[in-house]
């Protein structure tokens, strides 16, 4: 169906991660479909927000503008029929702060109450907004970031790291008792990267000043691409990772998964794994984990051929353009 071509506001994120990534890649793919977008977050919502109370912009907006919102810009007074609200998670005391997690709560509530439309980036987060919470969404997968199909690497890397780990580095998503074991590892001359900033990092550089475990700060997307791009492995241990952008990323840039079996990983690996053993690793547990890194072997490179097959099936199912699109057709 095409859509009219007006002004679409995009609310995003000024923070690293998930949110900000594929924010700024449905504002991308929106605009290589001829729309004019401006993408809002921060001081810049906060001045938007000024503006409209002052201007009566809210009620100029209803026939003219449509909006893209998620988390707090929920509370901002958008007319209800030009307005879609992105679920990118639920609230979980593992992957928010205390404060987020009961603004997350807070969100839900007010969404329910306007009855805005929401659409979840998984059907596992729909799942669980509409069993604990319920609240009604439609599942509309996160897309392959627009940058990798329009920017593709201009250098061919070494895959020279066998494992990678990049993330926000809590006792949820790394967990000592895995570093313990890539220790181990690095010891035994695997080249292991850990990417990110956050207590449990810090607790264990604290007790281990002689590891063999490349630990590196939040980095650019554009590097975390190239860092993919030489790994063989990309490890997470999140349990409740609602999608994981970052999954389809390291996928597309021929990495095998280690993960969890479950949420978002489960759910990409159901749509493209098949035919590909050893493309997605799965644990059930800590035991199980540290079995399947104390068997692990040193791997080469995915099959060119291999590689492509799985672009393909990435791109049928995840593509940026088709996912603005799909997005499109939700105010219809």
């Amino acid at each position: 169906m095409d859509f009219p071509k007006k002004k679409i506001y995009i609310f995003g994120s000024s923070s690293m991660g998930g949110v900000r990534i594929i924010t700024s890649s449905l504002r991308d793919s929106l605009k290589e479909l001829g729309h004019s977008v401006e993408y809002i977050h921060g001081l810049k919502a906060i001045k938007f927000v000024i503006l409209g109370i002052f201007n009566s912009t809210f009620t100029k907006f209803k026939k003219k503008e449509y909006f893209i919102t998620w988390g707090i810009y929920n509370f901002i007074p958008l007319p209800k029929a030009n307005t879609i609200n992105f679920f990118h998670g639920f609230p979980s005391k593992t992957q928010q702060d205390f404060i987020r997690y009961y603004l997350f709560k807070i969100v839900i509530l007010l969404v329910r109450i306007r009855r805005t439309k929401s659409i979840s980036v998984s059907k596992y987060t729909s799942s669980i907004l509409f069993s604990i919470y319920k609240i009604k969404t439609i599942t509309l997968r996160n897309s392959l970031p627009y940058s990798f199909l329009k920017k593709p690497l201009k250098t061919k890397y070494t895959k020279d790291i066998d494992i990678i780990f990049i993330g926000r580095a809590t006792k949820f998503k790394l967990p000592s008792y895995l570093l313990f074991a890539l220790e181990i590892l690095a010891s035994e001359g695997f080249n292991i990267y850990i990417i990110g900033e956050g207590s449990s990092k810090n607790k264990y550089l604290l007790n281990n000043k002689n590891t063999k475990i490349n630990f590196k700060n939040f980095i650019s997307h554009n590097k975390c691409y190239q860092m993919l791009a030489r790994s063989k492995y990309f490890i997470s241990c999140s349990e409740t990772e609602p999608f994981g952008i970052v999954f389809l990323e390291a996928l597309f840039l021929g990495c095998r998964i280690i993960s969890p079996r479950s949420g978002g990983a489960l759910e990409i690996s159901s749509l493209i794994s098949d035919s590909y053993p050893n493309l997605f690793n799965f644990y059930d547990d800590e035991k199980s984990l540290i079995n399947l890194l104390r068997n692990l072997e040193k791997v080469d490179s995915i099959d060119p051929k291999n590689l492509d097959k799985i672009h393909i099936k990435i791109k049928k199912y995840f593509d940026p353009i088709k996912h603005a699109e799909d997005v499109l057709n939700q105010f219809n």
